[in-house]
């Protein structure tokens, strides 16, 4: 009797097995496909801390065969600038029925301190990421085992710092205010900003300011303070001596200044960028030390010289990642 079961269970199984061959040759034969697609791929940020960003991650699947697939396994990667972010997988097998569709959420963990590596190269690529998902996807329908490509491809975005930190428009910078006796100020035409160098460890912004002295005198500048804040994390803070650095009177003067972030508080910010919709309120504030003698005596004085407070970034890091 339990021979017999067995033969009648293998029986069933082989005729199965061949009836899933036949089903599958049937439809490559007459070129209708059953090879499921993917439909959609979506994001959304999960929980964020210190150490890690968790992005939730939604794809939805198509079966076109007329019996349902199982979803055996789903493997992927996020990429940013080539840089390998985060890679997740499915947790388990998803069945997807007949003619129909399925979503698959996934969950996948970003190493916070892989932000500043990505932001070396974001700024080394003019400001600009490209970001890209890829992967596989293993599906087995009718019988037979496929291998879907997951892949979302490039798209980029961009952010523009160093323009929003120019300075246009003319200020004047009250040194001295002793009416009638004396009354000094010189006037910040311009500040134009740039990027420079940038490491691991830190990334130089190169500021060229143009200063008009209206006096009758010099006046030497010795010592610049500066101090970067994004969304109240101070990302800069410093100060740097300055020699040889001459506003004569009665001429414009270029004045050539450098700030420095440490990139290892780019994770800290990172987390109240993504909590704050993928927004940066950026504050720059430099100081600069003058001194100088006039006829009633020599100052040195301490005054804000460049403030920009109406600084934005704005990242769409999800939306580049999103299908179609």
């Amino acid at each position: 009797m339990k021979k017999s079961l067995a033969l009648i269970l293998a029986a069933v199984a082989t005729a199965a097995t061949a009836t899933g061959l036949l089903l599958y040759y049937y439809y490559q034969y007459y070129h209708v496909s059953i090879m499921p697609k993917i439909i959609s791929i979506t994001h959304e940020w999960g929980f964020v801390n210190e150490t890690v960003t968790e992005v939730r991650t939604f794809v939805v699947i198509e079966n076109p065969a007329p019996a349902s697939a199982t979803l055996k396994e789903l493997h992927y990667k996020i990429y940013l600038n080539d840089i390998e972010m985060a890679e997740g997988h499915n947790v388990a097998p998803v069945v997807i029925p007949a003619r129909g569709t399925a979503e698959i959420e996934l969950s996948t963990l970003i190493d916070n301190t892989k932000i500043p590596v990505w932001w070396v190269s974001h700024v080394q690529n003019g400001e600009k990421t490209w970001a890209r998902v890829e992967g596989e996807a293993t599906v087995e329908v009718l019988g037979q085992e496929l291998k879907i490509p997951v892949s979302v491809p490039s798209h980029s975005f961009e952010t523009n710092f160093d323009e929003e930190a120019d300075v246009d428009e003319p200020k004047d910078i009250v040194l001295v205010d002793l009416r009638p006796l004396l009354y000094v100020y010189v006037t910040v035409e311009s500040v134009d900003t740039s990027w420079g160098s940038v490491t691991e460890d830190w990334t130089e912004l190169v500021h060229v300011a143009q200063v008009y002295n209206p006096n009758e005198f010099d006046i030497p500048v010795t010592k610049l303070e500066y101090n970067i804040t994004a969304n109240g994390v101070r990302l800069a803070h410093g100060e740097q001596p300055l020699q040889g650095v001459l506003l004569g009177a009665k001429k414009t003067s270029k004045v050539t200044f450098y700030t420095y972030i440490d990139n290892h508080k780019l994770d800290d910010w990172w987390v109240t960028h993504l909590k704050n919709d993928e927004e940066t309120h950026v504050v720059v504030q430099v100081w600069a030390v003058f001194e100088f003698v006039t006829l009633i005596g020599t100052f040195t004085v301490k005054e804000l010289v460049y403030q920009k407070d109406d600084i934005t970034i704005k990242t769409d890091i999800l939306g580049s990642m999103t299908y179609p």
